[in-house]
């Protein structure tokens, strides 16, 4: 993702998939398309026959081999090293379904008009999946499967402190029409509780306002890290 799309990001066209790339799409012409054909694999098993309610299938399975330097199309990171920290998500589309007879055999099809299920690994608590400050966090590791010690994310408080000042300076916006830098004012008249500002290094969190634009920085106690976030939800971590 570029940026969210509720803050102004722009869809990416993937023309991975046939003719999902055309005038009508949103990033058609806006943005580089990514085409993972060539470097993406994957393999399925079923324990069955697929979409065949006669069969008695009993289970499936996928599995899928993501090339990551594609997924650093549009970010400023470096390719993971053992123990680095990514934030990522998975979803799959839960359809309701029905069963029809016809002379071709027996098969699923999707209801029309019913409403359909997100099965998120990590719930972002909201009608969309697109919140990367909701993601969960992803570990890597170089290690033989199941052998890495999993560690705490050493940037979680200062992910959660600026994904919540965030939330109150756009709730801010719409009761005033500007953004505030004033740590009181957000606490007094939004959703940011003064817990917040106990969670990273005294007085290092620090709001400038400009115009309708804004951009707020946090150290982390222990001082290691800094990090920023801005009104359209561009978080920034740096080690000092």
């Amino acid at each position: 993702m570029v940026r969210p799309y509720v803050d102004g990001g722009p869809a990416v066209c993937n023309t991975t998939e046939p003719n999902c790339c055309n005038k009508t799409d949103p990033a058609h012409g806006v943005d580089k398309t990514f085409d993972i054909r060539n470097t993406f694999k994957s393999a399925t098993y079923v324990d069955g026959k697929v979409n065949d309610p006669v069969a008695g299938s009993k289970l499936w399975s996928v599995e899928m081999c993501i090339p990551l330097k594609d997924m650093l199309m549009y970010s400023k990171g470096e390719f993971p090293k053992h123990n680095v920290f990514w934030i990522a998500n998975t979803m799959r589309v839960e359809y309701r379904v029905h069963t029809e007879y016809s002379a071709n055999g027996t098969a699923y099809y999707a209801k029309d008009d019913a409403p359909c299920s997100n099965w998120a690994w990590t719930p972002t608590n909201s009608d969309t999946v697109h919140l990367p400050d909701r993601w969960g966090y992803l570990q890597f590791s170089e290690e033989a499967p199941g052998s890495t010690e999993l560690l705490s994310n050493p940037s979680f408080t200062l992910r959660k402190t600026l994904s919540a000042l965030y939330e109150a300076e756009h709730t801010f916006f719409v009761n005033h029409g500007s953004y505030t830098d004033s740590l009181l004012q957000l606490s007094e008249e939004s959703t940011f509780s003064k817990r917040f500002i106990k969670c990273v290094a005294s007085g290092s969190l620090i709001i400038t306002v400009n115009k309708n634009t804004y951009s707020a920085s946090a150290t982390s106690i222990d001082v290691t890290l800094t990090a920023t976030i801005t009104n359209d939800r561009q978080f920034t971590l740096v080690k000092n």
